[in-house]
């Protein structure tokens, strides 16, 4: 009985033994392989920062390289920009000049001092002074100038002159300054070449030492880890081929046991994952269907809103054109009625012909000649009536009623107040690849605050109910009907003063 016992309390401290041992033996290997990782990622972090040290030291050179150079050239903008308001403040004695100039130096002045900042050579700061002593003589040449109110003429021209060649003796040392600034990027690309090639021994010997590190850790772990890893590829077999139910593995670290529950978790995601990524796929296809519907009937809209702008003609002018005739016909004889008459035949016709359609510039200057013709009737030595059309103008198609609306703009709300020297003008010419059509008028004209609201309204496209029933009518017309058919490829420009007149600019490209 107690022979018994003392077997069974042997074989108890055994397996106490064995399963003391086993930890210990994992926990070594645990400990190495931690080891391992922590002088792995020790080595990897000291080559990632001299690497980044290396490449932020290259940047920061190509950097003030690049800056350096934006400087200089900026420079010689701004060295530009004061010379040439120095040479108007001498010229004109305006303070305006004279502000613009001094902001101008202290921009040059401050591209000099950002130069010498980023520069470690000695020449090359004190070449930058020599461009600052240039500088500073320009200046007290200026300053002297506005300090004596006793300048003559001839001292004027004088000081003009001496200001243009100093402009003169700056603007040529652009190369020579340009070269000095390259060399001092070389240099220091030079050091920065020396520096990165004692990074690259240094990182080499790290390298080395990982990989002479990771040999001795490798080595004295493959026993404990072998084993376990093969069977956890037999268990990725399994999970391959669908079988989910994972082998035990023996002796095996906790962390490898979490490793096989997670292939499992893994498998299953994966299935999710790809029939998610096929639902989503078919949600993008409804999408993009969707948006090309959207844009389809977006395209249907603007066409009809176009359209409909086209149709938009001020009924003002037929009536009064109707009015005039009937007491033409009444005091006159026939012949200048019915030449008026053929014309208003023309322009209706042109009109209903053209509603909803695309013209031609030459058939839009055709209709102004007509229209021209009935407001000369109607207004007779009060308003001089001019048109000018170059020859060699293309022939472009644009949106028809593009030119009557703006004339009868300057007709009412410019000229229609003047008893005697009225002129409205319509030119027409092509200049570098685009056609011009200017309409002008010297009329009320508007002032800065109206004409800075209109120019506001049509770059933000903002137009309410109570604009369109305004005088801006015809000139928001015209616009958006240009805007729909030519989209950002034409200019709308109007230059505008009170009581000096209205010039209205039409930019249309010569190839659309």
């Amino acid at each position: 009985m107690s022979t018994i016992l003392v077997v069974q309390l042997k074989k108890k401290g055994a397996r106490f033994e064995n399963m003391n041992s086993d930890n210990a033996r994992y926990g070594s290997i645990k400990n190495k392989l931690v080891m391992f990782l922590v002088s792995i990622l020790v080595a990897m972090i000291l080559v990632s920062v001299i690497s980044n040290v290396s490449g932020y030291s290259y940047i920061i050179a190509f950097e003030q390289g690049f800056e350096s150079y934006n400087q200089l050239s900026l420079f010689y903008k701004n060295a530009e920009l004061m010379s040439k308001n120095g040479l108007n403040f001498v010229y004109s004695n305006k303070d305006e000049d004279y502000e613009e100039y001094k902001v101008m130096l202290k921009s040059a002045r401050d591209n000099l001092n950002a130069i010498k900042r980023m520069s470690e050579h000695k020449h090359t700061i004190w070449r930058i002074t020599l461009l600052e002593n240039m500088l500073d003589t320009y200046s007290e040449k200026v300053n002297k100038y506005v300090e004596q109110t006793d300048f003559s003429r001839e001292d004027s021209v004088t000081l003009y002159n001496d200001l243009y060649r100093l402009e003169n003796l700056i603007t040529k040392t652009f190369t020579n300054y340009y070269n000095i600034i390259s060399q001092d990027v070389q240099l220091k690309l030079k050091r920065l070449r020396l520096s990165c090639y004692i990074q690259f021994a240094v990182v080499l010997l790290l390298i080395a030492a990982s990989i002479f590190a990771g040999f001795v850790f490798a080595n004295n772990a493959m026993k404990g880890i072998t084993k376990p890893i093969n069977e956890i590829v037999d268990n990725i077999q399994l999970i391959k081929r669908g079988e989910y139910e994972i082998k035990k593995i023996r002796g095996a670290a906790k962390e490898l046991n979490i490793l096989l529950m997670t292939f499992d978790e893994m498998a299953k995601s994966i299935k999710e994952h790809i029939q998610n990524l096929k639902e989503k796929a078919q949600l993008e296809k409804k999408l993009l269907e969707k948006e090309n519907e959207n844009l389809r009937i977006t395209n249907l809209l603007a066409e009809t809103k176009l359209k409909s702008l086209q149709s938009q003609i001020n009924p003002n002018f037929l009536f009064n054109t109707l009015s005039m005739l009937s007491k033409n016909a009444y005091i006159e004889g026939a012949l200048d009625t019915s030449m008026l008459m053929e014309n208003l035949s023309e322009l209706l016709r042109y009109s209903l012909e053209k509603s909803n359609k695309v013209s031609s510039i030459k058939e839009e200057i055709e209709f102004i000649k007509n229209y021209f013709l009935i407001q000369q009737k109607r207004y007779g030595n009060r308003v001089k009536f001019l048109l000018n059309v170059k020859d060699n103008l293309p022939n472009i198609k644009l949106p028809a009623m593009i030119l009557q609306p703006l004339v009868e703009n300057s007709l009412i709300h410019g000229v229609n107040n003047i008893s005697d020297g009225a002129v409205v003008s319509v030119k027409a010419y092509c200049y570098n690849n685009n056609v011009y059509i200017q309409v002008e008028d010297n009329g009320a004209g508007m002032d800065s605050d109206t004409l800075e609201a209109i120019q506001s309204k049509f770059k933000h496209s903002v137009f309410d109910s109570k604009v369109e029933q305004s005088t801006n009518i015809g000139l928001y017309n015209v616009y958006k009907r240009l805007e729909m058919y030519y989209g950002s490829q034409f200019k709308f420009l109007i230059e505008s003063e009170r009581n000096c007149g209205t010039i209205i600019t039409i930019v249309l490209p010569l190839v659309y």
